[in-house]
């Protein structure tokens, strides 16, 4: 059986500028199961920063704290701004 964290690595990333309600309306629900995305949020780097820090909580390396830290980090250092 497939661990958590390796099938967190397979997933493609979905940068896309669509909401949620219009991700759920638009994309089909297996290409999502396959894909790691956030609404709104057309970012690639920051996509692959959210696959890399859910591999490392599935595989018990981080806790949610340091999760949370390690993409605020990244959201700074790519300029965003919580009002955005």
């Amino acid at each position: 059986m497939a661990r958590p964290e390796d099938i967190l690595r397979v997933k493609a990333l979905l940068p896309t500028t669509l909401g949620s309600e219009e991700i759920r309306e638009q994309i089909a629900a297996d290409i999502l199961r396959r894909s790691v995305f956030s609404a709104r949020m057309e970012n690639a780097r920051y996509l692959a920063k959210i696959r890399e820090v859910c591999t490392a909580m599935a595989a018990g390396e981080i806790n949610a704290a340091d999760a949370r830290a390690q993409l605020l980090t990244v959201l700074d250092q790519m300029g965003h701004s919580p009002q955005d």
